[in-house]
């Protein structure tokens, strides 16, 4: 899909194809685990929190997260994240003491979380770019 004259993409080595992965699981095994977290701050008996418990969390997180973009005609899956999330919260067999409202409100609360950090982010690195931009 390159037009024509433009130099191809330059190629991944296994190397970099495996660490970008180990970087990508990183990231998940965090969010999920900040959804573990926000269990145990929301909720009045929360699960307790084994290996076995916290990959499950993972686990579903992901599967909500990339179920959100799954959906097209939403954006950034806005409300289908939180839906498939509440379900699975819901249905997990190590979670399953979380009822359906708990758990809508974990996700609602878990996509606020994210939306104001990622924003708070935004507000740092943004000014910090255009100080460092010039210095280059």
């Amino acid at each position: 899909f390159l037009p024509a004259g433009h130099a191809p993409p330059p190629r991944l080595t296994f190397r970099q194809l495996l660490e970008g992965l180990l970087w990508a699981a990183a990231g998940w095994f965090f969010l999920g685990l900040a959804l573990a977290q926000l269990l145990a701050g929301v909720l009045a008996d929360p699960p307790g929190f084994s290996p076995h418990t916290i990959g499950a969390i993972v686990g579903v997180y992901a599967f909500a997260h990339v179920s959100g973009f799954l959906a097209l005609p939403v954006p950034g899956g806005l409300g289908v994240r939180e839906a498939v999330l509440q379900k699975m919260l819901v249905l997990l067999p190590v979670t399953s003491m979380i009822d359906a409202g708990a758990a809508a409100a974990a996700a609602l609360l878990f996509r606020a979380v994210q939306v104001v950090a990622e924003i708070a982010l935004a507000l740092f690195l943004y000014p910090w770019e255009l100080v460092t931009r010039g210095r280059r």
